[in-house]
């Protein structure tokens, strides 16, 4: 882990013993965004990026101390990966809007604040990001068009 991720860990810890009350009783984890990116492709490291409109990775250590790869909770955004997409280049082109749309939201907001929801099937970790005013990021995705609700939730 670089020294700007270790900072960013350490002041996302002080900002949730801080904001703990702002956020409500079901926050999990808070964790600053302003200088999250895009993730490299693969084989390169995941820990501070987003790959695609509902996944990404936070410096939250998980139970193998690696960074946690969460997904959006209830929420689908269009593949950026030939391989998993139906919709062709049409679809790759609409999920890269939606990874860089979710970027410049975390970007913005400054710091989120996590409701873990458990894994799903592919383990990465359920997870509904909100703002200081509470306001579920991924809704945001949604109510924009760049992606839909998904599942029972």
């Amino acid at each position: 882990m670089t020294k700007v991720h270790e900072a960013l860990l350490a002041l996302g810890l002080l900002v949730g013993l801080a904001s703990s009350a702002i956020a409500g009783p079901e926050v999990d984890a808070v964790v600053p965004t302003a200088g999250i990116e895009r993730c490299p492709p693969p084989p390169e490291k995941r820990e501070f990026c987003v790959h695609d409109g509902d996944t990404l990775w936070l410096p939250i250590v998980s139970e193998d101390d690696d960074r946690m790869k969460m997904r959006l909770y209830a929420i689908d955004t269009p593949e950026i990966g030939a391989q998993w997409t139906c919709g062709g280049a049409d679809e790759i082109a609409l999920g890269q809007i939606a990874a860089n749309r979710l970027v410049e939201i975390l970007r913005e907001v400054g710091t989120v604040y996590i409701e873990m929801h458990g894994p799903d099937k592919f383990d990465r970790k359920l997870v509904t990001l909100r703002d200081q005013q509470g306001r579920d990021l991924g809704m945001v995705l949604v109510d924009e068009g760049l992606a839909v609700i998904y599942g029972d939730a």
